[in-house]
């Protein structure tokens, strides 16, 4: 025990003595009273508002500018057509209370199917804005500007605020929406494309609407014995395009039925169909009270599946239409 305890002495008188720590250098003191700083001439009298920014931003913003501000890439929203077509369809009530005719001429499901793809329109307009427009998008622009485009007010109101925008945080939304396949809807329905077909409209669900109420018209047609319009309706196929007008039937019916000028000598003849020999003219005689012809004013009504004539009744149809309900 007293050789370790010789051998650590003997080792600590190798090592150098320990450095005491030095007491730091005295502030020294102002040599001026706080009564001599400099005061200003004229304190404000305005507060000066508390901000919030960091204190490095001063440091990087020259006189002028905004500020430094993280601003994010452009996020796509897709397009929501639900309240569209609800809009659509109310709207045409709305004409159809209005206009009698405009409701006998144009049906409901011609008239949504024609904003149906003014909708895909505007879709098409915004792409091409930002240049991802498809070739099939290209191709409805072109096909929708080579004609005069005329929609109701509230369609068009919606349409004109559907775009681009920007949120409170100053984030930039782009609309974008995917389109439908080469048959016009988005596949089988099923749980992952209801979505689809919640939100956007499906053009050929449209076109199908369009077709069905040409079949109820049709079997409207076969429960009559006549029809007013000899007019021979060929249904276009699944895949057929919509605005193809069919070819008019090799033998048209006359445009004009040749009728007796007196009132009381005969009723009105029964209708004519398609290869019926006119009736014969019949001749006035001298004491007979010359009347003026009139000439009946054919009105063509343009809807979205073609030309279809259209033809009021005159006034001698009236009368014997009177005439006939009386007695019945």
């Amino acid at each position: 025990m007293a050789t370790q305890n010789a051998n650590d002495t003997n080792a600590n008188k190798s090592l150098p003595p320990p450095t005491r720590p030095k007491k730091p250098f005295p502030r020294p003191r102002p040599h001026f009273k706080s009564k001599e700083f400099p005061q200003p001439q004229k304190p404000s009298t305005v507060q000066t508002p508390l901000t919030n920014d960091p204190l490095w931003l001063d440091s990087f913003v020259r006189e002028g500018d905004n500020g430094l501000t993280a601003t994010g890439a452009d996020q796509e929203t897709p397009a929501d057509a639900a309240g569209y077509v609800e809009l659509v369809e109310q709207e045409y009530d709305a004409i159809a209370s209005c206009d009698k005719y405009f409701a006998k001429t144009v049906p409901l499901s011609a008239f949504a199917y024609y904003h149906h793809i003014v909708w895909w329109y505007k879709i098409a307009l915004m792409a091409a804005k930002h240049g991802k427009a498809s070739h099939d998008q290209l191709q409805l622009i072109q096909l929708v500007e080579g004609y005069d485009t005329v929609i109701g007010a509230g369609a068009a109101t919606y349409l004109s605020g559907l775009g681009d925008f920007t949120d409170v945080n100053g984030g930039k939304h782009r609309i974008v929406a995917s389109e439908p396949n080469r048959d016009g809807h988005f596949g089988v329905l099923d749980h992952t494309t209801h979505g689809a077909y919640e939100t956007k409209i499906a053009p050929l669900v449209s076109v199908h609407t369009v077709f069905a109420d040409i079949r109820a018209t049709l079997q409207r047609r076969e429960q009559c014995d006549w029809w007013i319009d000899d007019i021979d309706v060929e249904l276009p196929e699944q895949r057929r395009p919509p605005r193809q007008v069919p070819a008019p039937p090799a033998q048209q019916r006359p445009a004009r039925v040749l009728r007796p000028r007196r009132r009381e000598v005969s009723p009105l003849p029964e209708p004519m169909g398609v290869g019926t020999p006119p009736p014969p003219e019949e001749v006035d005689t001298p004491n007979a009270r010359d009347e003026e012809d009139e000439e009946p004013q054919w009105r063509a009504t343009q809807n979205l599946l073609g030309w279809r004539l259209g033809r009021p009744l005159t006034k001698t149809q009236s009368q014997h239409l009177l005439e006939t309900l009386s007695t019945t």
